[in-house]
């Protein structure tokens, strides 16, 4: 009884998990009924679902600013900054440039530049909350996640999301065959008692 529990635990959840995504295209069993795999029947909510998730949880606009920063392309946003800056200073500084510079030094006006890119950069940092509505809005994470998605083949639609599943699947399976084996096991403890 446990190796017939553990066989049959590991090949309904093997099963079960194959009827999750399998088939991917509806089709029809001996004419009464048609069967197609849920998580490509449930398509269109799987979209919704994970464009939520992935609009309201990761693709913030706090979070995707955070990631222009600090990431590890944030000195390449620094330096266009900077390159913004010196055009401002340049262009308020104009001709008299070299008699500023003569002036305060070129070396304080690095630092008084430098100043200027890192006020800019805590500005951009602290104006997240102000903006964070209207780039919701305006990048329309959701829409676009969804408009990609409902674009896909069901090939890629499954590839997209099924490696997660994917890397784990073994372990459901191997859990089913020991609760079935577990559970053969007490049905024998149960009988002999």
């Amino acid at each position: 009884m446990p190796a017939f529990g553990g066989v049959t635990g590991f090949v309904t959840d093997w099963i079960a998990l194959q009827l999750i995504f399998r088939p991917v295209r509806p089709k029809r069993f001996a004419g009464i009924f048609s069967w197609q795999g849920l998580f490509h029947r449930r398509r269109v909510q799987v979209i919704e679902d994970y464009a939520e998730l992935l609009g309201q949880e990761i693709l913030t606009p706090s979070n995707l600013i955070d990631a222009m920063l600090t990431g590890p392309q944030a000195d390449r946003l620094f330096n266009i900054v900077a390159r913004e800056v010196d055009t401002a200073v340049n262009a308020q500084v104009g001709p008299a440039k070299p008699l500023v510079v003569l002036a305060i030094g070129g070396r304080r006006y690095q630092e008084l530049r430098q100043e200027i890119v890192a006020s800019a950069v805590t500005r951009m940092r602290g104006s997240i909350d102000d903006v964070g509505a209207y780039a919701m809005e305006a990048l329309d994470v959701q829409g676009v996640i969804k408009t990609k998605m409902s674009m896909m083949t069901d090939e890629e639609y499954e590839n997209l999301l099924r490696p997660a599943f994917k890397q784990d699947e073994w372990k459901l399976i191997a859990v089913g065959g020991v609760l079935g084996f577990l559970i053969g096991e007490l049905q024998v403890h149960l009988f002999l008692s």
